[in-house]
């Protein structure tokens, strides 16, 4: 809850731990034992390269991940925790009136691809009352966080129903995701308009028309460019494995370059400079690694955006 000077509220909303429904699914014998997927589809793929020269057989599942599959060969994810996305996004309730909320899920991928995505296997993580969009949504993932970071630092007591035992577990974050502006939002990035709006991070400079703020993810230099400080040459697809070598360094470096801002007009050049507006709350919690949980929205790309502009053309 939010409030006003005078003590009364300023807004409310609802948050749903994930801890107590972790520790419901695994009480069940039936969930318990389709929560031990992940494991055993990390141990596979795992045994499979080690036999073939370092090749994977086929990418299918968050378990194809490099980041995962490192973490769980170094014994940072184990076979007792719990691989969790969050993702936030708004909605409008009514079709024909002013209802827009925001609210945010959990999805674990413990769970199989076939069954982590059905609604009873989905849990909502908080809702955000509409109709104006929340201004600062870290103020409102805080309780849903916080909470993570507790049982991430005890431990969450969990009683596996499938194997009667129990243990400990510690739920990771391995994804948080969103649209444009909302990643933004969640990671602390510029946005996909910034100078260095790229979503994983790569450090590709945009371009800009003279006099627009906005900048473009170019590859190619428009002929007679002569923008200043964005009139880079052409970008080949074999040149952007270079650009994605170590983001989290590159990440940590400019992060700390711009929390040392001496003044607004400072912070603002190095904003500008980085591509970074702010530290992330995820930061303070056990994740595979900043900027690496931030994904890329497809979603809107290949389905709304791109349809869109592609009719108008033809």
């Amino acid at each position: 809850m939010r409030y006003h000077e005078d003590g009364s509220p300023r807004r409310q909303f609802t948050t749903i731990p994930i801890g107590p429904v972790l520790q419901a699914f695994y009480s069940s014998p039936q969930t318990a034992e389709e929560m031990h997927y992940l494991e055993r589809r990390l141990t596979e793929i795992t045994e499979y390269v080690q036999t073939h020269d370092g090749q994977m057989e086929y990418y299918d599942d968050t378990a194809c991940s490099y980041e995962l599959l490192q973490a769980w060969a170094s014994g940072r994810f184990t076979k007792d925790d719990i691989a969790l996305q969050l993702s936030i996004d708004g909605a409008q309730l009514y079709r024909d009136k002013a209802s827009d909320c925001w609210i945010s899920i959990w999805i674990i991928h413990n769970f199989r691809p076939g069954l982590r995505y059905k609604k009873s296997f989905v849990i909502p993580g908080c809702f955000i009352p509409g109709p104006k969009k929340p201004r600062e949504i870290d103020s409102y993932l805080i309780p849903s966080l916080h909470h993570l970071a507790a049982i991430q630092r005890e431990g969450l007591k969990i009683f596996d129903a499938s194997t009667s035992e129990i243990r400990r577990s510690i739920p990771i974050i391995i994804i948080a995701s969103a649209d444009s502006p909302g990643s933004a939002a969640m990671s602390g990035f510029v946005g996909h308009s910034g100078k260095h709006g790229c979503r994983v991070y790569c450090g590709i400079k945009g371009q800009r028309r003279d006099g627009d703020p906005h900048y473009f993810p170019v590859m190619s230099k428009p002929e007679e460019y002569t923008i200043q400080g964005c009139d880079h040459g052409d970008i080949t697809f074999s040149d952007l494995h270079a650009f994605r070598q170590n983001p989290s360094a590159r990440y940590e470096h400019n992060l700390r370059y711009l929390l040392v801002s001496q003044n607004n007009k400072t912070y603002k050049a190095r904003r500008l400079e980085t591509g970074l507006c702010k530290a992330t709350l995820f930061s303070g919690l056990i994740t595979l690694g900043i900027p690496g949980i931030f994904t890329m929205d497809l979603m809107h790309l290949s389905v709304l955006n791109d349809p869109d502009l592609l009719l108008g053309l033809w």
